[in-house]
């Protein structure tokens, strides 16, 4: 279970040992249908990184090559920068500039906070959640003031999310994809530029802790991850980027040996889509709400956590996505042979939409270079729950070798 940590409790990290270090990983990945024994997944992937720090400065680089088959009509071949970014420690303040990812919250799997970069969604919710997040270009800035922080985000790169196709395994619910579908044109117009000061985004966050309770409050005001289809009379539909405003926050407090944590956020002018009279999609704006709380239990090799999840719109009502979206998460994982074997299982309730999601997995570190891992996942009942799964049933492996 990827369970996502916050950068307000922490400062920025560096590596730990001075000089140059060079690391890297290549990662198999199969999967089939449970169902019919249909290939769903076949996966090769190169990572390299390296860092390089002095007494006051380090420099970070990732990069990856990929070839991803079965998740869309056709195979992806891919390479890209996952980070390259330089720090610079001033003591009471960190600077970080460069690509980068940032995440807020630590909301397991569902996004409340986590909102910074957009994400590849070819997998859906399933998949190695660590690897979803795409990179972008900041500044990225925290000090410390007494014994709390502040960071400042200036983002220049716009940047959206990476949709499946219609025909992808998991084809989620688009405007656009909707639109092309039904052979009427859609044409990107007024895409944002990262060399216009106005098309920046900016994320603010200030944490600290009182009354031993850590707590964070956030804002974002940036583009939305996907482009929004606005009808235009005489010219079909036209793509553009819309800006939305996140205001948030969230508390994390230890009762003896769990923790009780939560999330929440509101958005403003978020798109969403009703019928018009004519039959098509029509852009419109609304309120968000969304919150989680959830409470973790850690004892000896026992890790217990449950998480209840809810998102509603004021809206009168979605085309495209429900108005109110509700889930129930529990989640348990037990480590044996001294911690080289770690096997878990996650349940997930879609309670508005009538949908299911169940995930076992079992990980063996077979050396400090090698990892195996064997996963069985099965989602069903609503296929627009969340927007984003279909039914699916598939068991996959992976093989990493570190060097």
């Amino acid at each position: 279970m990827v369970l996502c940590q916050t950068l307000a409790a922490q400062s920025l990290p560096l590596p730990a040992d001075s000089g140059l270090r060079i690391d890297g990983l290549v990662e198999l990945r199969a999967g089939w249908s449970t169902r019919d024994g249909e290939s769903v997944l076949d996966a090769q992937r190169l990572q390299l990184d390296a860092s390089w720090r002095s007494s006051a400065w380090s420099l970070t680089a990732r990069a990856h090559s990929q070839r991803t088959r079965g998740l869309d009509v056709q195979a992806a071949e891919e390479g890209r920068m996952d980070a390259l970014h330089v720090d610079r420690d001033f003591g009471a303040c960190r600077l970080r500039i460069g690509l980068q990812t940032v995440v807020w919250g630590q909301a397991d799997t569902l996004r409340v906070l986590d909102v910074v970069n957009p994400l590849d969604r070819r997998e859906a919710y399933f998949g190695e959640w660590e690897t979803k997040r795409l990179p972008l270009a900041m500044l990225n800035a925290e000090c410390l003031v007494g014994e709390e922080s502040f960071q400042w985000l200036w983002i220049p790169q716009p940047r959206f999310d990476r949709l499946p196709s219609a025909q992808g395994r998991f084809a989620a619910p688009d405007a656009t994809q909707w639109l092309h579908d039904s052979s009427i044109p859609v044409t990107p117009a007024g895409l944002p530029s990262a060399t216009r000061l106005g098309d920046g985004s900016l994320g603010l966050q200030w944490a600290g802790r009182a009354n031993r309770i850590d707590y964070t409050l956030n804002a974002l005001h940036g583009w939305e991850p996907v482009l929004r289809a606005d009808a235009v009379p005489g010219a079909g539909y036209l793509a553009r980027p819309h800006r939305a405003l996140m205001l948030g926050g969230s508390f994390s407090a230890a009762l003896a040996d769990v923790v009780v944590r939560g999330e929440y956020a509101a958005q403003r002018h978020v798109t969403d889509y009703v019928m018009a009279d004519a039959g098509l999609p029509s852009a419109t704006e609304v309120n968000r709400r969304s919150w989680l709380v959830a409470a973790d239990r850690a004892s000896g090799p026992w890790w217990l956590s449950m998480q209840v999840f809810d998102s509603q719109s004021d809206g009168a009502g979605s085309v495209l996505t429900p108005a109110r979206q509700s889930m129930l998460t529990l989640a348990v994982r037990r480590s044996l042979l001294r911690d080289r074997l770690s096997v878990g299982a996650r349940l997930g309730f879609d309670t508005v939409r009538h949908a299911r999601y169940w995930l076992m997995d079992a990980r063996y570190e077979i050396s400090e270079q090698w990892l195996a891992k064997l996963s069985v996942e099965q989602f069903g009942g609503a296929e627009d729950s969340f927007g984003y799964w279909r039914a699916q049933n598939r068991a996959w492996v992976t093989l990493r070798h570190a060097f």
